[in-house]
């Protein structure tokens, strides 16, 4: 069970109101930012509906403690510097697994790739070397026939497409898990 707040956070002449709390059973995550001022935003998440209202009573009446809809703290939360962390550590993710892969090939190769692409395919069908004059020389400069490295270029690019959907899959699943540790 998850519940969202929506809270004044007071400054006093001695102390400072917030939302407190949190134990074993209650896992209260504060959500702070630059666009976040007017207000705060906790979510809270517990086995115990008891719990979490239990906790919610408990605050400072002074901080006007509101329980907010999953929409909207969605919305709120997602200008919190947690949301941006946790998006650019998945894209920082994503690009080192993906790098990992077109590191091995120069950039000018890797620009030629939808030429050999293409080139491979209207050979195959064709067998006209006249479709693939690209292929032919570096087929030729490889000591290979333009058919062998037409079907060549077609597995690495199947292979290619597989190592980048599953890290997209990949991306989005821990997107997915360390925004639900958020509440998100």
């Amino acid at each position: 069970m998850v519940k969202y707040v929506k809270y004044n956070k007071v400054e006093t002449e001695n102390t400072v109101l917030e939302f407190k709390g949190g134990s074993e059973d209650l896992v209260v995550t504060n959500f702070t930012g630059e666009e976040i001022r007017d207000f705060s935003v906790v979510s809270i998440s517990s086995e115990s509906e008891d719990l979490i209202d239990e906790l919610i009573n408990n605050q400072p009446s002074e901080i006007s403690c509101e329980v907010i809809d999953s929409d909207y703290f969605k919305e709120i939360a997602k200008k919190s510097e947690q949301f941006k962390r946790v998006k650019q550590r998945v894209a920082e993710k994503y690009k080192k697994d993906v790098e990992e892969i077109t590191s091995k090939y120069p950039l000018e190769e890797r620009e030629t790739w939808g030429i050999q692409l293409k080139q491979a395919n209207l050979y195959l069908e064709s067998e006209d070397e006249n479709d693939a004059p690209f292929l032919k020389t570096l087929a030729d400069a490889e000591g290979a026939t333009i058919k062998d490295f037409a079907i060549s270029i077609i597995e690495n690019a199947n292979n290619y497409e597989q190592f980048v959907a599953l890290k997209l899959s990949e991306k989005r699943t821990f997107e997915n898990d360390l925004l639900g540790n958020l509440g998100l």
